[in-house]
C-alpha cells in the first residue's frame, strides 16, 4: 500500500471518529479541536526526541571511528 493511500485511510478513520464523538458525546469543536492539538504536540515532541537521539548515534559512530 502506497503512502498516499495510507494517508487518506488515516484521514477518513480520523474522520469517522471525530463524527462519532461529536455525535455520542456532544463534544464541540472546541474540544476535538483541543484534543487533536495536544495530541500534534505530542507527536512532535516524540519526533523531536527520537530525532535528538538518532543525531547522538550518529555523533557517537563518528567519535568511535576517529579513534
Amino acid at each position: 500500500m502506497d503512502i498516499d493511500t495510507q494517508t487518506d485511510l488515516l484521514t477518513n478513520d480520523l474522520c469517522n471518529i471525530i463524527n462519532r464523538y461529536k455525535g455520542e458525546f456532544d463534544l464541540n469543536d472546541q474540544t476535538i479541536i483541543g484534543v487533536l492539538e495536544f495530541l500534534k504536540y505530542d507527536l512532535l515532541a516524540f519526533s523531536v526526541i527520537e530525532m535528538e537521539l538518532e543525531d547522538e548515534d550518529d555523533d557517537n559512530e563518528e567519535e568511535e571511528k576517529e579513534v
